[in-house]
């Protein structure tokens, strides 16, 4: 059993880096990360599948959170009146449903190659299925999850339980502003260094036109570069909403918002959404403004204080001089070093925590006196794709456009699945469209669109081709079509697409036009194929989401 083990093991070994499970397809009844077990000792009483342990653990309340995770697996817990170490409970409700993940996900992964032949052997496997089956067997579990439980220890036995909940910040390093902060995608329009004493600040500006609605989407980002140095030091980004008038009277409207947050990333949405949903004059504001959005504005860890500041005030007064209708700013007021911000209970100190953090940075916002109405906004989902994708599709219900998205031929029966695509609408939070499609009133176009959203959004962090460029699908014939083993050498970036493809979905083509290349990926889900097709650019805003073709499955 040694290959096979090692095989589950240093799978869970790499997402324990990020700490995050979810996608492996565990139910509500399991954590879906170390975070997520901690956060459910801590609030007293957890429940939790039956492993022979019983159905509930009595913990006592945990407020020194200095405490290590190696320290915390060996507390006494109560299960049922018996006296066990949290060890136990964490092998048994964490460990054993993560394994079952892990092996199908290790299986998927090495039925595409060659490799692998010793674990097959050890359980006496001639192909991949069967060696799940052998591995899902009790006893093979049993031996892997105290594997996985061994290798947690390991890797977090010094690691203190505040910093499950607190990401600290690295010296010389940006917290949140990065490569993926923004697209670089659109129609860019002039940047502006501005020189200051010490240092310069630059913005830069992106029009994006994916969708066709009363309302323009601009993507800006800002750097602030000292003297001589040849890195940002500081940063800042964001969108602007440009709203259509006629005759100083406003055309677009909050839904028309909606839908040109969906130009860009699921983030977008979400802080939108927050303020028609925050703020109860949002329709008065729009009256009378564009609006501003301010994503990330932050320093490198260890730089001197205030530098985000002066990165974002220059770059504002910038967008002012290029938007003259922006009068009002809103900002996304989550602290950025917390990691979950919809945890159903916070360990008493996570909680205090941040609430001192969201005051300071309300205050510090308030103090800074910006020429703006500024407002603040609490986008706090940790699944912005859901939500995302629920926003868009309300505005959809309530008649707005998506704009520019293909025709839908009828290859894809409505009736014949229509109790697998409500439920998989229902997953993703369009109950209202789930519902229209139950009584047979739904747009086909509409809920093949949601559709497609789910299906590749929600695995795919790469970003479409712009409506507004050159390539047009149905004129792919046409395009200069790079072999698959030629573009993986060649192409920059393709690698990484090709490596981070789902198994479920498949890479029929790469299309090369002039200087980027477009994926074209089908996915054959229980209904019917899907088609899209990518750019090599990561989405701006990465996101975690969970996996919705398993309820199909």
């Amino acid at each position: 059993m040694n290959d096979s083990i090692s095989l589950v093991r240093d799978a869970f070994v790499e997402r324990l880096k990020a700490d995050d499970f979810r996608e492996l397809g565990l139910d509500g009844s399991s954590p879906g990360s170390v975070h997520d077990f901690i956060e459910f000792l801590t609030a007293g009483n957890i429940m939790f599948r039956d492993f022979g342990l019983g159905d509930r653990a009595r913990f006592p309340d945990l407020t020194d959170l200095t405490t290590t995770f190696g320290d915390f697996l060996h507390k006494p817990v109560q299960i049922n009146g018996n006296q066990v170490e949290v060890a136990t409970v964490f092998r048994d409700t964490f460990c054993f449903p993560v394994a079952l993940g892990l092996i199908l996900q290790v299986a998927a992964a090495h039925s595409r190659g060659s490799s692998g032949e010793a674990a097959l052997s050890e359980v006496h496997a001639a192909n991949w299925r069967e060696w799940v089956a052998a591995m899902e067997q009790p006893e093979q579990l049993r031996l892997v999850a105290a594997a996985l439980l061994a290798s947690a220890e390991v890797e977090f036995a010094s690691r203190p339980l505040l910093s499950f909940f607190i990401t600290m910040p690295i010296a010389g390093k940006f917290a949140m502003w990065g490569p993926n902060a923004s697209s670089g995608q659109g129609r860019k329009l002039p940047s502006k260094v501005i020189d200051c004493d010490g240092y310069s600040v630059t913005t830069r500006v992106s029009r994006y036109e994916e969708v066709e609605c009363d309302v323009t989407a601009y993507e800006w980002e800002a750097t602030l570069t000292m003297a001589g140095a040849s890195e940002p030091d500081a940063a800042a980004c964001g969108m602007i909403y440009v709203f259509e008038r006629e005759g100083g009277e406003l055309v677009g409207g909050l839904g028309d918002l909606v839908i040109a947050s969906d130009s860009m990333a699921d983030a977008d949405v979400i802080q939108v959404k927050s303020f028609i949903t925050q703020h109860d004059d949002a329709a008065d504001v729009i009256e009378k403004s564009d609006l501003c959005f301010v994503w990330i504005w932050e320093r490198r860890g260890g730089d001197t204080k205030g530098l985000g500041a002066k990165c974002l005030i220059p770059a504002l007064a910038d967008l002012r001089r290029r938007f003259k209708k922006v009068r009002t700013v809103v900002f996304d007021a989550r602290p950025g070093q917390f990691s979950n911000w919809t945890s159903r209970v916070d360990p008493p100190m996570v909680a205090l925590e941040k609430q001192t953090a969201v005051e300071n940075l309300v205050s510090y916002i308030q103090s800074l006196k910006l020429d703006f109405d500024v407002r603040s906004v609490f986008a706090g989902s940790d699944h912005p794709f859901n939500e995302s994708l629920a926003a868009v599709g309300e505005a959809v219900g309530a008649g707005h456009d998506l704009g520019d998205d293909e025709d839908f031929d009828d290859s894809i029966d409505l009736d014949e699945w229509c109790d697998e695509i409500v439920g998989l609408l229902r997953s993703a939070g369009l109950v209202e469209l789930a519902n229209e499609l139950e009584d047979d009133v739904a747009a086909y176009d509409e809920v093949m669109t949601a559709v497609k959203h789910i299906v590749f959004d929600s695995d795919i962090h790469y970003l479409r081709p712009s409506s507004s460029g050159q390539f047009d699908p149905a004129y792919v014939v046409h395009y200069e079509v790079v072999p698959l083993p030629e573009a993986l050498v060649e192409i920059e970036g393709m690698d990484d697409f090709f490596s981070a493809l789902p198994v479920y979905i498949d890479l029929v083509a790469i299309y090369w036009l002039d200087d980027y290349a477009v994926c074209e990926v089908r996915a054959p889900i229980p209904f019917g194929d899907l088609t899209e097709y990518f750019t090599l650019v990561r989405k701006p805003r990465p996101v975690n989401v969970m996996a919705f073709l398993a309820t199909l499955a």
